[in-house]
């Protein structure tokens, strides 16, 4: 992280380029995904309906940058020096957190349907 650059505008930019990066690149395998799984003359249809299917890409990539960034940036201030550390440990957090959010929704929504089911 630059040193001459705060911390709300680092969280600022990295979550923006995550979710630019997330826009792209997932709306480029989406559309290729669907291009590649449909019949020859409906191709470009398809592969566009794909890209609207799966639009949730680019807001998880932008959670992603906004908490590597949170995490790197609260090492940084915890540890006191900016070293590679900084940039590789923030990184696996961000990716902890996130699946572990992931599987808690999975649980809420078995255990809902469970609480469905007994009532």
């Amino acid at each position: 992280m630059a040193c001459d650059k705060p911390w709300f505008d680092h969280l600022v930019d990295r979550t923006g380029d995550c979710f630019c990066w997330g826009l792209v690149l997932g709306s480029a395998y989406d559309m290729l995904k669907g291009m590649r799984n449909s019949l020859k003359g409906e191709r470009l249809i398809w592969g566009s309906q794909a890209v609207r299917m799966s639009a949730t890409g680019a807001s998880c990539c932008a959670a992603y940058g906004g908490l590597s960034s949170v995490f790197k940036s609260s090492m940084i201030y915890v540890r006191q020096k900016d070293d590679p550390w900084n940039s590789i440990l923030p990184e696996a957090a961000a990716s902890g957190f996130l699946k572990i959010a992931k599987a808690l929704a999975r649980l809420h929504a078995r255990l809902s349907f469970l609480a469905w089911e007994w009532h």
